[in-house]
């Protein structure tokens, strides 16, 4: 065998050990740090919502006198962290309502709430979507005695995500 053809096979053999011990090397780095009970430990960890609250901030009023608030909803993940999402503003005052039949899809430890003046109102609720919770809003309108009113359908005015 020739002295060059020894050279680039001794190379090549170095090379691949050299390349094992870094892969080998990342890998243990990547590893989880188990911890005194022998329970491994999660580097970065995510969890779910805990709870929901609803929060309204006075918004002063609009151009026919009417109060505005301001709707935000604190989303608290079992790990601690708690993001504010922006729902609505809107006419009125707001409140807790207790939930109807229609609400058998609200999650659990939230609740559903409404906003009323004048007549007309929206109602809001937390469901589970596919990639995050909901929070979707319907309106209402207050009925004259001998006429129906109309029935709205939840839309989805945003989102809180599953895992934080």
């Amino acid at each position: 065998m020739k002295t060059s053809t020894k050279i680039a096979i001794t190379i090549a053999i170095a090379f691949i050990i050299i390349l094992t011990v870094v892969v080998i090397k990342q890998n243990k780095s990547q590893a989880p740090i188990p911890a005194d009970d022998n329970k491994v430990t999660v580097l970065e960890e995510t969890s779910p919502v805990s709870t929901f609250t609803w929060r309204y901030q006075e918004a002063g009023e609009d151009k026919y006198g009417l109060p505005l608030n301001n709707i935000s909803l604190d989303a608290k993940y079992e790990n601690g962290k708690i993001v504010t999402i922006k729902v609505d503003q809107v006419q009125g005052s707001c409140n807790e309502i207790d939930m109807s039949k229609d609400d058998a899809d609200i999650v659990k430890n939230s609740t559903k709430i409404q906003c009323y003046a004048a007549g007309f109102g929206q109602r809001y609720k937390i469901v589970k979507g596919i990639n995050s919770y909901e929070v979707l809003r319907k309106y209402f309108v207050e009925a004259e005695p001998d006429s129906v009113p109309p029935d709205y359908k939840y839309e989805k005015v945003a989102e809180v995500p599953l895992l934080q």
